[in-house]
């Protein structure tokens, strides 16, 4: 089910640190069904499947963890039979033609603003440097701060690893230091930087802005429409399969399998952060782990995505109709 050029980009992405747990499905084996997911929180949505497998599907399921910035390519370009990935990317390759439809929503919000050095709230930020990584989290942060009236200078940076280091070096020497992050980085961030504190809580800043009890749906599950023809209810059984992810990842017991299960497929703390990130009950808690079907969230989706992406609006086949 697979072109070449799938197996190849695959191949140099591994040779820059992007790993993978198996090797690329191919033409010739119309079984394996590929399964991209970004390294970080939203793996976690997949924590159960990876470590247990999924009952009811015959076929091989292939799991390819790339960084965050690669996830948006490999189901654009067709790699991907399903993948988890922040649903305003999706939304806008959709936009752009991409053959996508949107199963379920698997994360609502783990982004945080830590800092180091004085500020301890939203409105102390103004004039202040804060550091953020481009797509969601800018385009999230920016929305905060606009409908709260609070200017800041953004500057980007390539991933949370390096605002977690700037973070350390400001605490070591006593100077000031801010930068959005999500879980499970937040979690290290408390455990190695000296002072670091909470600034603000994205979850809640969206909950009071939009007067919801609900966070945004950040990352989703989508399908590839093509793969779709032939393997619906694989398709159908592996989305439904996670939803008893939230609560089997909330165990101590069931985190550690989880890093095991990544280990015994080749995984180490220099090649994943979920391997090398310090996970907890905290940490789990703060990702917002959930499961809700395209059905049921596709009215908060179209209002997230037309915020975040400047006015985007949705048509219903971008949202996956399930057949029970």
């Amino acid at each position: 089910m697979k072109k070449f050029f799938a197996c190849l980009l695959s191949a140099l992405v591994l040779t820059v640190g992007a790993v993978f747990f198996t090797a690329c499905g191919n033409d010739n084996d119309p079984d394996t069904i590929d399964v991209y997911l970004p390294d970080g929180t939203p793996g976690l949505a997949l924590a159960e499947a990876i470590t247990k497998g999924v009952d009811g599907i015959d076929e091989e399921i292939a799991y390819h963890i790339v960084s965050a910035d690669e996830i948006t390519g490999f189901v654009s370009n067709g790699s991907a039979d399903l993948a988890i990935m922040p649903t305003n990317a999706a939304a806008k390759i959709y936009g752009n033609g991409a053959k996508i439809s949107l199963m379920s929503t698997n994360v609502f919000g783990n982004l945080y603003v830590m800092g180091v050095g004085g500020a301890d709230t939203l409105e102390e930020l103004a004039g202040k440097e804060v550091l953020v990584t481009i797509g969601t989290t800018k385009a999230m942060f920016e929305y905060i701060l606009s409908a709260r009236g609070v200017t800041c200078k953004l500057t980007p940076v390539s991933d949370g690893k390096e605002i977690l280091n700037q973070m350390k070096v400001a605490a070591e020497v006593g100077e000031e230091c801010y930068g959005v992050m999500g879980e499970p980085q937040v979690t290290a961030c408390k455990k190695q930087v000296t002072g670091a504190v909470e600034v603000v809580n994205f979850q809640q800043q969206w909950k009071d802005l939009q007067n919801s009890d609900d966070s945004y749906p950040q990352a989703s599950l989508v399908v590839n429409t093509d793969f779709l023809q032939e393997n619906r209810a694989a398709a159908e059984t592996f989305a439904n399969s996670l939803s008893t992810n939230a609560a089997w990842i909330a165990n101590t017991d069931n985190i550690a399998s989880f890093k095991a299960a990544l280990q015994n497929k080749g995984y180490t703390s220099d090649t994943s952060s979920l391997i090398s990130a310090p996970i907890d009950l905290t940490t789990i808690a703060n990702c917002n782990l959930g499961f809700r079907k395209s059905s049921e969230i596709k009215d908060a989706v179209k209002e997230y995505v037309g915020i975040l992406n400047g006015g985007q609006t949705l048509d219903d086949n971008f949202f996956y109709a399930f057949t029970a």
